[in-house]
């Protein structure tokens, strides 16, 4: 991806290149994030069982990370109808812009919010 973006960098196309990638990225980069998040905690479980076993710890964390990754489920597939129809619909690098900024912002106040009392 560095690479890419680095190769249009050089030719002055940056925001536009970033305009491409961004509005399903957010989307598709914090389910990534979710997904390893939910791994470590697998892992942890495994490697630090504490007062259960090892397979009693790895179930309950399976069972405490669930909805994390039904949630990255959706969100990939989110991320794949922006990409699939979106990105190609839309050629305006102004528009393509809102709708990155639109997804962070909604993003960060949907997991600033959710599960809190």
């Amino acid at each position: 991806m560095g690479a890419f973006v680095g190769l249009y960098a050089t030719r002055g196309m940056t925001l536009e290149v970033l305009a491409w990638i961004l509005p399903h990225g957010v989307t598709e980069i914090l389910a990534v994030l979710l997904c390893g998040a939910a791994g470590l905690r697998l892992g942890t479980a495994a490697a630090f069982p504490g007062d259960l076993s090892r397979w009693d710890h790895v179930k309950v964390q399976m069972r405490r990370i669930g909805p994390m990754v039904i949630g990255a489920v959706v969100m990939f597939f989110i991320a794949a109808l922006i990409e699939g129809f979106f990105r190609q619909l839309v050629q305006s690098v102004n528009v393509r812009w809102v709708v990155a900024g639109t997804t962070a912002v909604f993003w960060l106040v949907y997991f600033s919010l959710v599960g809190r009392k």
